[in-house]
């Protein structure tokens, strides 16, 4: 599976804005495009960061962050990414594919009534195991590590993976962003163009600038 990532294409979207501008308004949309490029970006990065809980069950914060990359000049293409960095990538794939994971030897997950973290997971997961060997009211067996219940059988807390982990697509991340993105671009371009000439017709009716 690849990293998720969402390329903002806008070149088709420029082009047609160009079309029956003046030369005022055409020196202005190198400049304008740079801007809004980057403002849109960070916008759905935003907009992707506040809503994922709808999507994923309390997302720890770590798993929130998003980056994006966008013009560095107003002469680079108008292309720009939006992101999830590569150690996030490793789980929240499989929220936005679906698809299935191998299992890890030696992961356990919650059997019954074991206590969980408040995401719903193992809590201190990577701790479990070692202190499961050092406690005297738990043993770990094949199928998993268990409790010792005096006068009763041993309860099982917490069950080793045997078989692959199946998700179901959650987050449809790419779906959202292609559907918000053309809407908040050419909000933000348009306010962006009209301030744009705005600033240069100032600039020209005060002599300020000289474009001919």
């Amino acid at each position: 599976m690849a990293t998720p990532r969402v390329k903002l294409d806008i070149k088709s979207n420029i082009k047609s804005f160009s079309k029956g501008l003046n030369a005022i308004g055409k020196r202005q949309i190198p400049y304008v495009t740079q801007n809004t490029m980057n403002q849109t970006l960070y916008r759905l990065k935003e907009i992707t960061q506040q809503t994922m809980g709808k999507y994923i069950d309390k997302p720890k914060k770590f798993s929130t962050k998003v980056f994006y990359q966008g013009m560095r000049n107003k002469r680079a293409l108008p292309v720009g990414y939006l992101y999830f960095p590569v150690l996030q990538s490793t789980w929240l794939k499989y929220s936005i594919f679906g698809g299935s994971r191998p299992a890890k030897k030696g992961r356990v997950i919650p059997v019954g009534s074991a206590k969980r973290d408040a995401f719903g997971g193992v809590p201190q997961h990577r701790q479990i195991l070692k202190k499961s060997r050092n406690s005297t009211k738990r043993f770990i067996g094949k199928a998993g590590i268990f409790e010792r219940v005096k006068g009763s059988k041993p309860k099982l807390l917490y069950a080793f993976e045997k078989q692959a982990m199946k998700y179901k697509k959650t987050f449809p991340f790419f779906e959202r962003m292609n559907l918000i993105a053309p809407k908040i671009w050419d909000a933000i371009f348009k306010k962006n163009f009209d301030k744009a000439v705005k600033i240069t017709m100032d600039k020209i009716e005060s002599g300020a600038l000289k474009i001919w």
